[in-house]
């Protein structure tokens, strides 16, 4: 059995292998949607092998989606048929699929989310090279609501471009801590650590949210004090604060409303990526902080701006799910609460 490319032509057979393993609960649309699985096929980014029988059919499949602006690559897509399992073919085919995304010289890093319900998930990335920084709390909705393992793998140097922040809110010290020890990243010049500033009390405030398309959302609040836009994965329950755009303390003020209005909608997690480009960044974390959002997974080396990369982090507002459907790895049981490991 050889690893080989996917075509846009075998979009088809990547439903069907997906509905195989997943029982049509994949919560990505490249496993569920045939024209998003054809357009992601057809970019030169995408980065899809496959594994087929005797027979010609599908039987494993791994893809790395590169984003060349970034420079940085997810890893996902890994399906292996229920009949196939045992053989090694989701270490094969995930091995082909960062080979190719990494051999071209256009990706930094990449970073995959994994299921913590599943060792041998959990061991297909670290075999790989990916290594733990974080934990997503209930992040995505399978057959249930489930927590995600946040792993990332860097390029050969890509890290001795790396621009540590300057300053941190004093909450994301443990988890910058963390990954930096699991990443074995020297901390020459720790930053400087913010204490948390009290939040004054203060009214709540209402939301109003309006879809806008496909799967954008915008939040506006009354008198005008913020505007935020989301964007929303109903099929996985979860949301992305895309953008905000509030005046200083609004939007812990809004967020009580913002949540309970997503709820509605069926979103449990809410999840805010913050590049740490300069203190202002370092504020705006702790805007979310405020907001009821918590560290979740830290991405040293993530996002290029001036000839250097810069860190991000991941902050979340999301359920923890129950202990027993939580397996960890050693390597990440350290990103856990105690009481979500067994």
């Amino acid at each position: 059995m050889t690893v080989r490319a996917a075509t846009t032509a075998d979009a088809p057979a990547l439903l069907r292998l997906f509905r195989e393993v997943y029982g049509g609960h994949y919560p990505l649309a490249l496993g569920r949607d045939l024209t998003e699985t054809q357009r992601l096929l057809a970019l030169p980014s995408t980065h899809w092998r496959v594994i087929r029988d005797a027979a010609g059919e599908i039987i494993a499949s791994a893809v790395v989606l590169g984003d060349t602006t970034p420079r940085v690559g997810v890893l996902g897509g890994i399906a292996v048929h229920p009949d196939h399992g045992g053989k090694g073919l989701a270490h094969r085919v995930s091995a082909a699929a960062c080979t190719a995304a990494f051999g071209g010289g256009s990706l930094d890093s990449a970073y995959s989310t994994v299921r913590l319900c599943s060792p041998h998930a959990q061991e297909v990335v670290l075999h790989q090279g990916f290594r733990p920084t974080g934990v997503l709390p209930g992040a995505a909705m399978l057959t249930r609501r489930e927590s995600l393992g946040f792993f990332v793998r860097y390029a050969p140097h890509a890290l001795t471009s790396r621009s540590a922040p300057s300053l941190l809110p004093a909450a994301l010290w443990p988890l910058y801590r963390r990954a930096l020890s699991s990443l074995d990243i020297a901390d020459t010049r720790p930053p400087e650590i913010t204490p948390e500033a009290p939040i004054p009390a203060s009214n709540p405030i209402a939301v109003s949210l309006r879809r806008t398309c496909a799967h954008r959302y915008v939040a506006t609040a009354d008198h005008h004090s913020a505007r935020l836009i989301l964007d929303l994965n109903l099929t996985a329950g979860s949301a992305r604060l895309y953008s905000v755009q509030a005046r200083p303390g609004a939007l812990p003020q809004i967020a009580p409303a913002l949540y309970e209005q997503l709820a509605h909608l069926g979103v449990a997690y809410v999840e805010a990526a913050v590049p740490l480009y300069d203190a202002q960044e370092g504020h705006t974390a702790q805007e979310y902080l405020a907001a009821g959002m918590a560290p979740a997974a830290y991405y040293p080396a993530a996002r290029p701006r001036a000839g250097r990369l810069h860190d991000l982090v991941l902050l979340a507002h999301g359920t923890p799910v129950e202990p027993d459907s939580v397996r960890p790895c050693p390597e990440i049981a350290a990103f856990l609460p105690v009481k979500e490991t067994v």
